[in-house]
């Protein structure tokens, strides 16, 4: 007996049925129906020793695009997507993965969330846990409407896990200025670090401008201010930026900009780190 059944991806695979025996026979594509968030996988009728039976799958509907220029983030056992670029403009998609409830790397069971007011990318992600309440802040980057025009209304947004909602902060201090690729850290005082970073066009800028300053984000006090700039290094965007457990920050790799104003690209690898400490 033969029976068809939709997998997700929207792929009908033909399924060999022979004494409790099932294989996959071909694969060809079909249109799905989506009710309440999910595609529902209508199962053929099966005549199976002259008993009827129905056989139905169901399987989250959302599958994202690839991209590159998002932001994301580790929160216990969920991994966060935040934004990105793909089919030439930002996106205002949020979703997540569970990397340990029956993860599958083939077909992974992403879920939705609620999306970020505005198209991001090339922004920065950072969490924290204020009043046991698990924050994660949405920083800098491309901020677009659907018509590729500049949204931008804070440089900082905030996302609470628990209630599922995004918030602006009603800030104290000098506002840095707006700016891209970057990379957040924090530590447990729930202080925010973001170094350097570049803004152009895309942010409102005239010229291409860098950066080496370093602001400081304070989530408890909703704070800005800045460290010394003395001995800074050199102004640096497209970086990784990684908080020790010492409370060093350990930044690797990105575009610097020397003093002649010229640009390079930095290839610090983690073996010269350690021979140089």
């Amino acid at each position: 007996m033969i029976a068809e059944i939709c997998k997700p991806r929207k792929i009908i695979l033909n399924i060999h049925i022979r004494e409790s025996n099932i294989s996959i026979i071909t694969a060809r594509t079909r249109k799905t129906e989506k009710i309440d968030g999910f595609l529902l996988f209508f199962l053929y009728r099966l005549d199976i020793d002259a008993e009827l039976g129905y056989l139905f799958l169901r399987a989250n509907s959302f599958t994202p695009k690839g991209r590159i220029a998002h932001s994301s983030i580790l929160h216990q056992n969920m991994i966060y997507i935040f934004g990105g670029y793909y089919g030439n403009s930002c996106t205002n998609e949020v979703f997540h993965l569970d990397i340990y409830q029956n993860f599958n790397a083939e077909y992974p069971q992403w879920t939705e969330n609620s999306a970020i007011g505005f198209e991001s990318c090339w922004a920065t992600t950072v969490i924290t846990h204020h009043n046991n309440n698990p924050t994660i802040y949405l920083i800098g980057g491309i901020m677009q409407n659907q018509n590729f025009e500049d949204s931008f209304a804070s440089i900082i947004y905030t996302y609470s896990l628990s209630t599922r909602q995004w918030n602006i902060p009603v800030t104290v201090g000098k506002l840095p200025e707006r700016r891209r690729d970057i990379q957040a850290v924090a530590d447990h005082m729930g202080n925010i670090y973001i170094f350097g970073g570049v803004a152009d066009k895309y942010l409102g800028s005239e010229d291409l401008k860098f950066f080496n300053d370093m602001v400081i984000f304070n989530a408890d006090y909703l704070t800005w201010s800045y460290g010394p700039i003395v001995n800074a290094p050199l102004k640096r965007h497209a970086y990784t930026a990684t908080l020790l457990s010492s409370g060093m920050i350990v930044y690797i790799g990105g575009r610097e900009q020397t003093d002649n104003g010229n640009l390079r690209e930095n290839h610090v690898t983690v073996s010269s780190l350690l021979k140089n400490n």
